[in-house]
């Protein structure tokens, strides 16, 4: 009985351990979620992963910064493998906007110096210390090209020699999409000609803000006359009337688009800043001009990559020196009154129109760009992907220098810029976290960092721009205007 008495209470207290432990044995079992930062319960890939799945095989185009450069103490060649255009780093530029349109509706291989602008400060000065413009650039004005394997530089920086430069385009790649007639008159060059007479003729000269403010001394930060604008718009839709079809020339798009679509782009969102009720894009007052506008909406190098947006456009206008605070040197009284402008972002977007595109226009634009992602959305999650570490350092700098209080650590903003990757990336919306998730809250503010820091088209084609700012729009609304 002893024995059997020891023996059942053996059984017994194994019995109750092995019960007890039962949860824990579960838990062991039972796959858990990675938890990451403040507790949420996700699982992020890494940046290796996300780069396999996302970044197409074909390498992109180089594109090379000469403030980047400078700062690396890297020296560029000055006899290039390929054609080489240096434009304006910013995508500010008429000029530099023209040749890039011009090389990307031709489908010319080409490799992209980013230069900053000279002659674009309050008084004048010419360099911004440190720009690292190449010195074999010398002097010239932006944009200049270089064809493969020639040391010489082909300027494009007027009205003459822009348009000089792209019919040398269409004659030195024969094989390429031609951007004149070869009609005796040319119907296009005439239509490209007829650009240079009807933009203002009284405006100060800027590589950033073009056409828009007086060129007289002490009136030279002041808007050009209400009449000076209409007066080009007006110009600008009779000549649209010439042709039957939506563009300059007709049906098929022309080089005279090209000369003639950066600053109708940029007017559309700026005028209407300037001068109440003065629109562009209305159907109504301009119906040539209306259809000009959406028919350029529809050529997928020119919507996808090389168009801008209207918050943007509108930036251009909203800070110094354009838009200038009074200070010791240049107090208010010798500038003007400025007030506010007269759009807020929200409705320069409305004027401006959708910069979203058709999957027809983006496949069309992708598919002869193989280094081009599937979607707007992906193209945004590549290059957060290719340049984390320089957005986690500017986002820190940024949030500190705005005046935000801000406890991420550089750890922590690669943790939340790597969220974004993957949430555009796999294609996941907001309301698939929870709204009281800390984690999310926190990649909110760095969807504000990017919306605030974006500028169309220096960092990606508009297309894309509208998907960033559509999911911060979407972040903000569930989980809070954080910053």
């Amino acid at each position: 009985m002893k024995a059997q008495g020891h023996s059942f209470d053996s059984w017994w207290r194994c019995w109750f351990h092995i019960w007890c432990c039962i949860p824990h044995v579960w838990l062991l079992l039972w796959p858990t979620p990675p938890r990451w930062a403040n507790g949420v319960a996700v699982d992020i890939p890494s940046w290796d992963s996300l780069g396999q799945t996302l970044i197409p095989s074909a390498p992109p185009p180089v594109t090379l910064d000469c403030c980047c450069m400078n700062q690396k103490g890297q020296r560029l060649d000055p006899t290039p493998q390929t054609v080489r255009l240096f434009r304006e780093r910013n995508g500010w530029c008429i000029y530099s906007a023209r040749l890039w349109l011009a090389l990307e509706l031709k489908g010319i291989s080409y490799e992209t110096v980013l230069v900053a602008s000279r002659g674009d400060t309050f008084d004048g000065s010419l360099v911004e210390e440190g720009d690292g413009r190449p010195e074999f650039l010398g002097d010239q004005s932006l944009p200049l090209l270089q064809y493969a394997q020639e040391s010489q530089l082909h300027e494009a920086s007027t009205e003459a020699s822009s348009i000089d430069l792209l019919r040398e385009l269409d004659a030195h790649f024969p094989e390429s999409i031609p951007l004149f007639s070869k009609d005796e008159p040319d119907p296009v060059l005439f239509m490209a000609y007829e650009f240079e007479k009807a933009v203002p003729s009284n405006a100060r000269y800027s590589p950033r803000a073009a056409w828009l403010f007086c060129n007289e001394e002490g009136f030279r930060l002041d808007a050009l006359h209400r009449s000076a604008f209409e007066k080009f718009l007006d110009q600008a839709e009779s000549l649209l009337s010439k042709y039957d079809g939506p563009f300059f020339c007709g049906q098929e798009l022309s080089a005279a688009d090209v000369v003639w679509a950066p600053l109708l782009e940029r007017y559309s969102v700026q005028l209407p800043c300037l001068h109440d009720q003065l629109v562009p894009r209305h159907a109504n007052l301009r119906p040539r001009l209306y259809q000009w506008y959406q028919a350029m909406d529809t050529v997928p190098a020119y919507a996808c990559r090389v168009r801008g947006d209207g918050p943007s456009w509108r930036r251009v206008l909203f800070v110094d020196p354009w838009w200038p605070k009074a200070d010791l040197w240049h107090p208010r009284d010798t500038v003007g009154p400025k007030g506010e402008l007269l759009l807020s972002e929200q409705e320069c977007c409305a004027i401006f129109g959708s910069t979203e595109v058709g999957s027809d226009v983006w496949d069309d634009y992708a598919k002869s760009r193989p280094y081009v992602s599937k979607n707007p959305r992906t193209e945004v999650a590549v290059s957060l992907i290719r340049n984390r570490e320089a957005l986690s350092k500017d986002a820190s700098n940024w949030m500190e220098q705005e005046g935000y209080v801000s406890e991420f650590s550089l750890d922590e903003l690669d943790t939340c810029f790597r969220a974004i990757a993957w949430i555009l990336g796999l294609d996941k919306e907001a309301n698939s976290f929870p709204a009281d998730d800390p984690f999310f809250q926190r990649v909110t503010c760095i969807l504000i960092y990017l919306d605030k820091r974006l500028c169309v088209p220096r960092d990606f084609g508009a297309p894309s721009a509208a998907a960033l700012r559509k999911l911060c729009t979407e972040f903000s609304s569930r989980f809070g205007q954080v910053l």
